[in-house]
C-alpha cells in the first residue's frame, strides 16, 4: 500500500491529475506538480510548482509519481526512468480502503462491454447494499473532502478498468475481476494484439488471495489463439440465453450474474434486472413489428460490430459502418446476404474489407444522405427490417465524440424514417 507520509509528484493536471491534487491538499501530503501545457500551471499554488529545469531533481527525490492513465512511458523517456515510483489515481483509492474493512471490490476490464456490465452491475447491488462505479468511466470522488470515511462506507467498489491502466497500476486490490472480450484495440500503445492481450491478462496481479477472473469461453479461444497461457485464477464461465427480445445482453448479464453468485448473492435471471442498454450501446430507438433500429455508436471496433451484428436472428438485416478503421491485422469474420451500409472518410477501406462478402454494399460521404437512403430502401420492403448502427470506426472524421455521433444518428432517424 502507498505510504502516504511519503512525498509526491504529479504529472498532468488533466482529470485525473487534478482530482489526485485536490486530494493531496485536503490531507496537506508533501507534492509537486507539474504539466507540459504552462496554461495549467495556474491551477496550482506557488510552492506545489515544480518548474521544468528542476523535473528531473524533484523525480529523483520523490517516492510516488502520479500520472495520466494514457501516458505512454515509451515516449517520456524521463518518466520511464522511474517506473518503478508510478502511480495512478486508482493506486490511491485502492490505498484508502482499511483492510479491516468489509468493502468488495470489482475489476471490469475487456474491449467493450466494461460500462455496460459495470452500470448493470452497479444498479443491481444496489438494490440491497451500497455500491459505486469508478475508474475508466471518468468518475473520480478523489478530490472529496473525508475520501477515506466515504471510501469505507460502501459495500462494494466497481473499477472501470482500461489496458492503459492495468499496464501501470500497482497498489489495487481486487476480490475479483473479468475480462468482458477481446479485440484488437489501442495497438499504437501496445504495439501489437499479443501484447494487449497480456496487459489485460495481468488483472489477476491485482487479486486478492481467494480472488478470481472470470472469461467466457470465446474470450478464452482469442486467448489461445495467441499462444498464451491462463493461471488458476481464471474461471470459465457460461453465456445463458436471458433475453429474447434483446440479444445483446445475454453475455453481459450472464457476467453480471457469475460476479454476483461469487459474492454469495442469487439473481432472477427471468426479471428484467435493469438490462435497459447505455446510451448508444445496443440501444433500442425503434421498436416495432416492421422494424427494429439499434444504436451502437459506441462501438468503435469492427470486430466487435460484425459480432454483435451476427447476433441477429434475421433475413432481412442491414449493418452501418463508418467513421475511422483502427488498426487491424486480424482476419474479419464473413458477413453474409446482408446489407452494408457504409459512410465517412474511411469508406474505400471498409469497402476494401467486405467487397468480396455475399452482401450488397453502399457507401455514403455523410450519414445524413445514408439515413435518407435508408427510408427509401426501409419502405420498399416487406420484410422485418433489423437495423444495427455500430460503426466499427472511431468518430473522430466528422464528430467529436462517438455519443455526439449516436445523438446525430437517433435525430436523423426520427427525421427521416417513418417507424409505423
Amino acid at each position: 500500500m502507498i505510504d502516504f507520509n511519503k512525498s509526491f509528484f504529479v504529472y498532468g493536471l488533466g482529470v485525473s491529475g487534478t482530482s489526485v491534487i485536490n486530494f493531496l491538499r485536503n490531507y496537506k501530503y508533501n507534492f509537486k506538480a507539474y504539466d507540459d501545457d504552462e496554461s495549467k500551471i495556474k491551477l496550482l499554488k506557488k510552492k506545489e510548482i515544480c518548474k521544468k529545469e528542476n523535473l528531473l531533481k524533484i523525480l529523483e527525490e520523490v517516492s510516488y509519481i502520479c500520472i495520466s492513465p494514457s501516458i505512454s512511458l515509451r515516449n517520456h523517456l524521463i518518466l520511464l526512468k522511474f517506473k518503478h515510483k508510478i502511480i495512478l489515481d486508482l493506486d490511491i483509492l485502492g490505498s484508502l480502503i482499511e483492510k479491516e474493512n468489509n468493502v468488495k471490490t470489482i475489476g471490469i476490464t475487456g474491449t467493450e462491454g466494461k460500462s455496460s456490465v459495470g452500470n448493470y452491475l452497479n444498479s443491481t447491488l444496489n438494490k440491497k447494499n451500497k455500491s459505486i462505479l469508478l475508474g475508466n468511466i471518468g468518475t473520480t470522488i478523489l478530490q472529496k473532502k473525508n475520501i477515506r470515511k466515504i471510501i469505507n462506507s460502501y459495500d462494494y467498489i466497481i473499477f472501470e478498468l482500461s489496458s492503459y491502466q492495468l499496464d501501470k497500476i500497482k497498489y489495487l486490490k481486487l476480490n475479483i475481476g473479468c475480462i468482458t472480450n477481446l479485440y484488437p484495440d489501442h495497438l499504437k500503445y501496445h504495439l501489437n494484439f499479443k501484447k494487449y492481450i497480456e496487459t489485460k491478462l495481468s488483472i489477476k496481479n491485482l487479486l486478492k488471495s481467494k480472488g478470481r477472473v472470470l472469461i467466457n469461453a470465446g474470450t478464452l479461444k482469442v486467448i489461445d489463439d495467441k499462444k498464451l497461457k491462463i493461471s488458476k485464477k481464471f474461471k470459465i464461465f457460461r453465456i445463458k440465453k436471458i433475453s429474447p427480445t434483446n440479444v445483446f445482453v445475454n453475455e453481459n448479464i450472464s457476467l453480471v450474474s457469475e460476479i454476483m453468485s461469487f459474492f454469495g448473492h442469487t439473481i432472477n435471471l427471468s426479471e428484467n434486472i435493469d438490462i435497459n442498454n447505455l446510451p448508444f450501446r445496443n440501444q433500442i430507438i425503434v421498436n416495432t413489428k416492421k422494424l427494429k433500429i439499434y444504436n451502437d455508436s459506441k462501438s468503435t471496433n469492427i470486430l466487435n460490430s460484425i459480432k454483435t451484428f451476427n447476433l441477429i436472428n434475421s433475413n432481412s438485416k442491414i449493418l452501418i459502418l463508418g467513421g475511422l478503421l483502427k488498426k487491424n491485422n486480424l482476419e474479419i469474420p464473413k458477413i453474409q446476404n446482408s446489407t452494408i451500409l457504409i459512410f465517412g472518410k474511411d469508406v474505400d477501406k471498409f469497402y476494401q474489407i467486405f467487397h468480396h462478402s455475399n452482401s450488397n454494399i453502399v457507401k455514403f460521404l455523410n450519414l445524413k444522405d445514408l439515413v435518407i437512403f435508408l427510408s427509401h430502401l426501409i419502405n420498399a420492403s416487406n420484410n422485418t427490417n433489423h437495423v444495427l448502427f455500430s460503426p466499427g470506426g472511431e468518430s473522430f472524421d466528422f464528430y467529436k465524440n462517438f455519443s455526439i455521433r449516436g445523438n446525430h444518428f437517433n435525430k436523423l432517424v426520427k427525421k427521416y424514417i417513418n417507424e409505423s
